[in-house]
């Protein structure tokens, strides 16, 4: 059983931790802690001007991390959230530095617990901060995609936390086949791209996009 609290400790104290998410197992840090994102990059072997896509428990999380999003954003992000869309925006003046990438962007997605990954929602709940999600591997190798994959990459490695889960949970993570979350881009006009097309369909997102577009 993972404990929540010896986890959110871990991640707060700076350490690199394995998480399972709603497609396949992440590595996150604290990004309002440098040497948490130091640990990060070294792992990673990660340029440091890249930043990772977080993941958030709620939208008023995205809101602190975000400017005003443009036309009908808010109310269209509200009934598609939560799932497998993350979403690059302006970044505001409070989002932490290290999410925050060279065209002073940051994404963000709210994704969708159930089962055995609900403790995660309770976990983003308790550190009530967006929490950086990137693949479990080198930069630029392929990722591991499954969660007896992550531990073998993860093993003997320095500054890392390893959430023990049951055997069930592990299970969950093998059963799962991987897709990739869908990222889209929004722009100041309202209007948006497309960067990658994943688990949610881009005309699902247009049909959406549509019908909050003609209330505005």
């Amino acid at each position: 059983m993972v404990s929540i609290e010896e986890y959110a400790q871990a991640w707060l104290s700076g350490k690199v931790c394995l998480h399972p998410t709603d497609t396949v197992p992440g590595l996150s840090f604290n990004p309002h802690l440098p040497l948490a994102e130091q640990n990060f990059i070294a792992l990673k072997a990660r340029s440091a001007g890249k930043s990772p896509i977080s993941l958030i428990s709620s939208y008023e999380v995205a809101a602190r991390c975000w400017q005003t999003l443009p036309g009908a954003w808010e109310e269209i992000l509200r009934s598609l959230w939560p799932s497998a869309l993350s979403v690059v925006w302006k970044a505001s003046t409070k989002c932490p530095k290290s999410l925050i990438a060279a065209d002073g962007t940051c994404g963000l997605r709210m994704p969708e617990w159930t089962g055995d990954t609900v403790w995660m929602h309770q976990l983003l709940v308790r550190l009530n901060s967006p929490f950086p999600s990137s693949s479990v591997n080198v930069s630029g190798e392929p990722s591991a995609n499954d969660w007896n994959s992550a531990l073998a990459f993860l093993k003997d490695k320095p500054n890392v936390f390893l959430p023990k889960l049951t055997p069930r949970q592990v299970e969950s993570q093998l059963e799962k086949t991987f897709t990739p979350s869908t990222v889209i881009r929004l722009e100041e006009d309202g209007s948006w791209g497309m960067i990658r097309e994943g688990v949610l369909s881009r005309s699902a997102i247009k049909k959406k996009w549509e019908q909050y577009a003609k209330r505005s």
